[in-house]
């Protein structure tokens, strides 16, 4: 057993919490846990007082006698434009990389054949 960044005592797996689980005294008011949860934060496990119950509860989207907040947001019926049509707008001009040249490339696999030529003639030699 470690502990979690958060401070709680994390268990490896859960058949670890689940053993911890069993073994507390339900007398120790102090020592209430009822279930065991993977934590999101550490991927360990740790023991909770919660039902599942009371955690559905908690994390609904709309907590009982509250209502959903609503933003007065307009929604646009225009497509989003693509980059190409932004940079078009805005007056950028694409860059565009420049061609190979075919000469460089011809003796740059000139000198890599004859590099490879060599050694091979000095592996023969050996």
């Amino acid at each position: 057993m470690t502990r979690c960044f958060h401070g709680k005592r994390r268990y490896f797996t859960r058949a670890d919490a689940e053993l911890v689980l069993g073994g507390i005294d339900t007398r120790d008011p102090r020592r209430r846990e009822v279930r065991c949860y993977q934590c999101p934060a550490c991927h360990g496990w740790h023991l909770t007082s919660q039902t599942i119950e009371q955690y559905a509860a908690s994390t609904s989207p709309t907590p009982p006698g509250r209502a959903p907040i609503k933003l007065d947001v307009p929604i646009s019926s225009s497509p989003v434009p693509t980059p190409a049509q932004l940079a078009a707008r805005l007056g950028v001009r694409p860059i565009t990389p420049p061609a190979p040249h075919p000469a460089s490339t011809i003796a740059r696999l000139r000198t890599l054949f004859d590099r490879i030529r060599r050694r091979l003639a000095e592996r023969r030699r050996r």
